[in-house]
């Protein structure tokens, strides 16, 4: 990261210490004096600035696959699949930084009916989870299947006894034998 914007390095090199050189034209990172990236440099709002050669190979693959596609996709499995899926990307600084995990959602969409997928999707969206590993949970778990019985089990609480209060104890201001109001 320099200036708010940001530039690649090859992957193998990620997370390291680096120097950078920086010109009116150019941004260059080195990692113990050799050169490891050379980009233009960016101007203006946050930007990134990242060069096929420096991804791994499998986020390579995935560059060519366009986010539409990929909500087409989960559009398949349901509307509250791509709802998720369109979730997931605007919450990315970077689409294609949502890809690895729409590729596991709809990995998911393989093992799953399309039933369980749409009521897990409902409940990610629900609590604003935007991850392949929150849905596999709530699938795993079987929340899904909670969420569809409509968990109408009545909260038995502890029961009436002689030391609960209720609400109208505190609702209610109680007055005193001289008519003055107390809480």
């Amino acid at each position: 990261e320099m200036d708010h914007h940001y530039y690649s390095v090859p992957f193998v090199h990620a997370h390291k210490e680096v120097d950078v050189r920086v010109t009116e034209r150019t941004v260059e990172v080195f990692l113990k004096g050799e050169r490891i990236a050379s980009h233009r440099r960016l101007y203006g709002a946050e930007r990134y600035d990242t060069l096929d050669e420096h991804m791994p190979s499998a986020h390579r693959r995935y560059k060519n696959r366009k986010p539409s596609q990929l909500v087409e996709e989960a559009r398949e499995i349901g509307l509250a699949t791509a709802a998720l899926a369109e979730a997931i990307l605007q919450a990315k600084a970077h689409p294609e930084q949502g890809y690895r995990t729409l590729l596991g959602i709809l990995r998911l969409g393989k093992s799953y009916p399309r039933e369980r997928m749409e009521a897990a999707a409902k409940i990610c969206l629900s609590m604003n989870i935007y991850s392949s590993k929150g849905l596999q949970l709530i699938l795993r778990n079987g929340t899904d299947r909670l969420q569809a019985q409509g968990r109408e089990t009545p909260d038995a609480g502890v029961g009436e006894h002689e030391n609960v209060r209720g609400p109208g104890y505190f609702d209610r201001r109680r007055r005193t034998p001289a008519g003055e109001q107390t809480c």
